[in-house]
């Protein structure tokens, strides 16, 4: 009896001093069990910043994912090598009317006419870049798709009917398509470091198509509302 006192309260001297919690249990030799060691802290491997860096063409890469870069034992990744534009081809003149009040004057007929003479702020359209930057697309249609310019508006119109009517203005734009192509590669990863390049016999697949607008000139028409 008194052995199992004096086991039992050197357990609790153990615990208060080393704060870890000690299980002081008899075995059949009557001996306490020992306490289970304490897992380490696993140790997190930092991510190398240059293995998502831009591709070099405007596209920043992010198919290889976190897991598999910090992953040791993987040395291959897919990615992408290389983006590009091609098949640049004009497909006429779009015309778009802002609903926004500058665009618009209204007024009654008849004898009179409305005049719509004001500036105006016009952009440039870019649909879908796939990844691209707007640099690169610019440079492969041949204007800055991110371009915006103050125009001025001057447009009239005589009103010859008894009715209400509005001058609507539109801004006129020539639309270009392209195609974006990728080109698969695989990063080739030795410690921290790594960089994507093609495969060997590498085809370019494309992804998709899209469109962009230069604007041209303006347009009106005068309805009835």
């Amino acid at each position: 009896m008194k052995f199992r006192t004096a086991l039992l309260s050197f357990a609790l001297t153990a615990t208060l001093l080393t704060g870890t919690a000690v299980t002081a249990v008899s075995s059949g030799g009557g001996r306490p069990a020992a306490a289970a060691p304490e897992e380490a802290e696993p140790t997190t491997r930092p991510i190398d910043p240059q293995l998502f860096t831009d591709t070099g063409d405007g596209g920043r890469n992010t198919d290889a994912t976190v897991r598999q870069a910090t992953d040791k034992k993987t040395n291959h990744l897919p990615c992408i090598a290389k983006r590009e534009v091609r098949n640049v081809r004009y497909k006429g003149t779009r015309t778009e009317w802002p609903s926004a009040a500058e665009w618009r004057v209204s007024g009654w007929g008849p004898h009179q006419t409305l005049r719509l003479d004001r500036k105006v702020s016009v952009a440039n359209k870019i649909g879908s870049t796939f990844g691209l930057s707007a640099e690169v697309v610019s440079s492969s249609v041949g204007f800055d798709v991110t371009r915006t310019q103050e125009v001025g508006i001057s447009v009239s119109a005589e009103l010859t009917q008894k009715a209400h009517y509005q001058l609507q203005a539109g801004a006129v734009f020539k639309v270009y398509s392209y195609d974006v192509y990728y080109t698969p590669g695989e990063w080739l990863v030795s410690g921290m470091w790594g960089s994507c390049t093609p495969k060997d016999n590498a085809k370019p697949y494309r992804v998709g198509s899209s469109t962009a607008g230069k604007f041209w000139t303006f347009d009106h028409k005068t309805v009835k509302v």
